[in-house]
């Protein structure tokens, strides 16, 4: 052996394993091996060879490809697992969190239906008291008395929004010229937002299409968001409402230039019970994108370059499937 393969087993003595050329004995070839012997202190003490047929070394050859193959599938299989285990842990987290929602929305409209009705009992009592005032002191042309009609009626309208909210029951729509609706719903709202010194501007466009909508609850959408931008905006600002009709859809939109809103907000004002005033309920945006996709519509939240929001609302000329999803 020495004489036959000295290289290869001087490779082996020097600690690393070697192979002999392969050579031919009669009608058989063979190889030989070479591998190094440690002793406790890791020095070589000796060499082990083996000689074999050719196909032997084959043979071990393939086993090691095996032993690699099953090794790679092995690890893909438990990364497959991994990524699965993963995303199921995921998913039962997430059907526990919208259990939790679902739970507590539920609770919150029990809430909220209780409340409302307790509420309108002495609004109504606060409106036909200034009535009475207004026969008694015959002050018929003093705005105050119509101030206080308006004002109860407002808050009535918010919380007839509340109610339907609450219930479960599907809305009943008809075919409306919105254009009316979205009028009067910013005048009721001029008088109170101007002792801020907020003004809203409203473009409500010419000849729209009807709309099937609830009035109801689209006076609850428009009074919600125009309600954010006023706690955006805290003093001295403008608020600029448009509507426009576009191919198959109108759009609402209402732009404010308050503080804006930062991208992490961003992607959780949608979430119910989230807000980011200190005394929010989180339940004004949810109820309009509840509202929205009633309609079958879409509803997206846009931060201005410098400062401000716009809310785009839009409608279909003809039922659509909905959608949060505004491009």
């Amino acid at each position: 052996f020495l004489h036959l393969d000295l290289a290869a087993i001087t490779q082996a003595l020097a600690g690393s394993k070697a192979y002999s050329h392969l050579y031919q004995v009669g009608d058989y070839f063979f190889e030989s091996g070479f591998a190094p012997i440690y002793d406790s202190d890791g020095e070589v003490i000796g060499v082990l060879g083996i000689e074999a047929g050719a196909d032997f070394f084959k043979v071990l050859s393939s086993f090691k490809r095996t032993l690699i193959g099953t090794f790679i599938l092995s690890l893909l299989v438990v990364l497959v697992l991994g990524v699965v285990f993963y995303n199921l842990t995921t998913h039962v987290r997430r059907m526990e969190e919208a259990v939790i929602k679902t739970s507590a929305l539920q609770a919150m409209g029990e809430m909220v239906a209780t409340i409302c009705h307790e509420i309108r009992n002495p609004l109504g009592i606060i409106k036909g008291t200034s009535e009475r005032l207004r026969s008694k002191y015959d002050q018929a042309d003093d705005e105050l008395f119509d101030f206080i009609p308006e004002e109860v009626d407002r808050l009535n309208d918010i919380l007839t929004g509340y109610l339907e909210f609450a219930s479960s029951e599907p809305k009943k729509k008809e075919r409306i010229d919105i254009i009316p609706l979205v009028t009067s719903t910013v005048d009721q709202l001029r008088r109170p937002f101007s002792k801020e010194n907020i003004e809203i501007q409203l473009n409500a466009g010419e000849n729209l299409p009807l709309l099937s909508l609830n009035p109801g609850g689209i006076r609850q959408v428009l009074i919600n968001l125009l309600m954010n931008a006023k706690d955006a905006i805290k003093q001295d600002g403008l608020i600029k409402i448009s509507l426009r009709s576009e191919k198959e859809f109108v759009e609402l939109s209402v732009e404010d230039n308050g503080k804006g809103i930062s991208r992490q907000e961003l992607k959780q004002i949608f979430n119910p019970f989230f807000s980011t005033k200190a005394k929010g309920s989180g339940l004004g945006l949810y109820v309009v994108k509840k509202i929205v996709e009633e309609h079958d519509g879409k509803i997206g939240v846009e931060r201005k370059a410098e400062r401000g929001t716009k809310v785009r609302v839009r409608f279909p000329v003809r039922s659509a499937r909905p959608s949060t999803d505004l491009s």
